[in-house]
């Protein structure tokens, strides 16, 4: 396993205790902050998405690399797509505090 593989595996394997932090921060937040932190890792989703398809219009062009660079190619390719990846799970974190807040918001209005 390489060093960047480690990594990802260490980040990958953490991911409950990383979601109960992230909704204890963001239980903290205003509701704009909230909602400007999930707009914009929504944007930023839809950037890596533009890369991811760009690094593998290249991959399948790629016969005639070399090795090492095929390998570096594979390497971006999965770090862009490990990225989306914890983002989305960020985000879906972020969703359940702000869907708690509005279920809360509702809950009285709809008594």
């Amino acid at each position: 396993m390489t060093t960047y593989e480690s990594i990802v595996a260490a980040r990958l394997s953490d991911r409950s205790a990383t979601a109960r932090m992230l909704r204890c921060q963001a239980e903290q937040w205003s509701d704009e902050t909230l909602e400007a932190v999930l707009t914009e890792i929504d944007n930023f989703r839809g950037e890596l998405d533009v890369i991811a398809l760009s690094l593998a219009a290249v991959a399948h062009h790629a016969e005639q690399l070399e090795d090492d660079a095929q390998h570096e190619l594979t390497i971006a390719l999965t770090a862009v797509n490990v990225q989306h990846d914890l983002l989305q799970e960020r985000a879906a974190n972020f969703r359940v505090v702000a869907d708690r807040r509005r279920a809360a918001d509702e809950g009285p209005a709809a008594a």
